[in-house]
């Protein structure tokens, strides 16, 4: 473990700046030397960090060789994860015995928590997509008033997304959803549906949450990614669960199993679920 002397009026994030040369590894620090993000690390504090896990060696480079300092005069200890929903739900699909399938969704999830204001959900979204070599038809895509069953049809081989979004009135929502490969003949031949999203705690900007998956017949990798504002992305980590740190103008998390490293899934081509909206202040 590399020491830094913390310098005056530097914050947390002011020092893994300094030190890691980005926010990935904030949570890590903060840990590391029996901090808190909410707390800022006094003058002189000597700072304990691991060099290894630096990704840009030549910006620590040039920060040290500088004698550059990160002290940003804006204290963004307040900031954090204001609103959050997750909870945990069930989609159903089901062969029809006519070579289509029955997906049903429920309007209320099993479980669920909102985060600070406790509401109830707000609305509940319904998306059904048929994928094969590559095109899209959709099947459903509509809010729902009840618990609801849509019947596909007979469309053949290739690889069904179902989605069901539960949105609550602050702007928050949480989505559970599933990909099934089905040959033509009412046979699943292989499956990954993630049935709930839970956050475990959250301490400024540093987020513990975790998927729950279900995989059949595949075994697929997993990676998360921060979505800010602007429509751009940044990677927070890989697996089913993880504690990140998220840049300050996060709007939405992305848990994304890679279909692609299984080609069976190569009809596929769709963009990667939202996992989770929240609210940064």
């Amino acid at each position: 473990m590399q020491q830094y002397n913390c310098q005056n009026g530097q914050s947390w994030y002011d020092v893994c700046l300094n030190t890691y040369g980005s926010l990935d590894y904030l949570g890590k620090l903060v840990s590391d030397n029996g901090g808190e993000l909410n707390i800022q690390p006094t003058t002189s504090t000597v700072i304990y960090w691991d060099q290894s896990l630096v990704k840009d060696s030549s910006l620590l480079s040039l920060i040290k060789n500088n004698g550059y300092v990160y002290n940003t005069g804006v204290s963004l200890v307040g900031l954090t994860v204001s609103s959050y929903s997750f909870g945990e739900s069930e989609i159903t699909f089901v062969p029809d015995g006519s070579n289509g399938w029955d997906v049903t969704a429920l309007l209320e999830p099993t479980s669920f928590t909102n985060i600070p204001d406790g509401l109830t959900v707000d609305s509940t979204h319904f998306d059904i997509e048929f994928w094969s070599g590559g095109s899209m038809t959709t099947i459903f895509d509509n809010t729902i008033a009840a618990d609801q069953t849509e019947n596909t049809g007979a469309n053949g081989a290739g690889v069904y997304y179902a989605a069901v979004t539960y949105n609550f009135s602050d702007g928050t929502s949480f989505v559970i959803y599933g990909y099934y490969l089905v040959n033509a003949t009412n046979g699943i031949l292989k499956s990954v549906v993630v049935g709930a999203v839970i956050v475990n705690s959250v301490a400024g900007l540093v987020m513990d949450i975790e998927a729950s998956v279900v995989q059949t017949n595949c075994s697929v990798p997993y990676a998360w990614r921060g979505v800010k504002a602007d429509n751009s992305s940044y990677v927070l980590g890989s697996g089913d669960a993880g504690t990140f740190t998220l840049q300050t103008n996060t709007t939405k998390i992305v848990f994304l199993p890679l279909l692609e490293d299984d080609s069976d899934f190569a009809d596929y081509d769709g963009d990667p679920t939202a996992i989770q909206t929240i609210i940064i202040s």
